[in-house]
């Protein structure tokens, strides 16, 4: 006689907690707790009318790539999701400085002409040249922790223009916050991320793959094998170990029990 699986609460229906379920589900009784009335979480696809079509538009997660990526990769193969090519450009429009560029390719780094003789575009470049190549010991040494992306640019002397024409454009828009909040985000947590997008080079860029039919495509095929274990709506209020199990409380007060959460 088989013995029984153990229970297993996973909490937030994300891609986190569906791949920790996608991998667990053959040895574990397992239940999705997801508050929303999807499951994915940043992988969000609505579909929208377009010249009598309907095209799948992602509000969340949109592009990857396989260099930097390499784990999901390995996981669209293993489900055989459908990919195609893509492309992820960033520009940015200052009009303080009558400076406009975008961060793909020489030509459209200088799509306008008049900065080749712009003294303070060369200075600009050149400050992000700098910021770019020491940014490689932010992620080697634990002393950059605690700094701020302004006190690091200011530590490392690099001119303000590397904040005012690239970073403080591009994290305002990444994490939708006003310049000003920005400069006191963690230099550690930026840098990080530049890296996983290929962002520390100027000219040296990633290829860009999106998911077709829209993300939450890849969301349905990781799914399959436990779909019906996924409670979508209630919100987990309380988890509580105990000697030997644990107590998981939702909102409106229901109580479950599990092995493991």
């Amino acid at each position: 006689m088989r013995r029984s699986r153990p229970k297993l609460a996973i909490i937030g229906g994300g891609i986190a907690g569906l791949g920790c379920a996608h991998f667990l589900n053959e040895d574990f009784e397992i239940t999705v707790f997801e508050k929303n009335d999807y499951a994915g979480g940043h992988v969000n696809t609505i579909e929208v009318d377009e010249s009598q079509a309907r095209i799948p538009i992602d509000t969340g997660f949109m592009v990857f790539n396989r260099v930097t990526y390499p784990n999901f990769t390995r996981l669209l193969n293993k489900l055989n999701v459908k990919i195609k090519s893509t492309d992820m450009s960033f520009s940015v429009q200052h009009q303080p400085f009558n400076i406009e560029w975008s961060g793909t390719g020489f030509k459209r780094i200088f799509a306008r002409r008049s900065n080749l003789l712009n003294a303070t575009f060369w200075n600009f470049l050149l400050a992000v040249d700098k910021f770019n190549k020491s940014a490689g010991e932010v992620l080697r040494l634990d002393k950059f922790d605690g700094l701020t992306i302004e006190e690091y640019v200011v530590e490392k002397k690099i001119d303000r223009t590397t904040l005012d024409l690239y970073l403080l454009p591009m994290m305002s828009a990444l994490w939708s916050a006003p310049p000003e909040s920005m400069l006191k985000f963690p230099v550690s947590l930026l840098v990080r991320f530049m890296y996983s997008h290929g962002l520390l080079s100027i000219y040296d860029k990633l290829d860009w793959f999106t998911i077709d039919g829209g993300a939450k495509s890849y969301v349905e095929e990781l799914i399959l094998p436990f779909k019906n274990s996924i409670r979508l709506n209630p919100s987990v209020i309380r988890v509580t170990p105990r000697v030997d199990d644990v107590e998981i409380e939702l909102l409106g007060g229901e109580r479950l029990q599990f092995d493991k959460c």
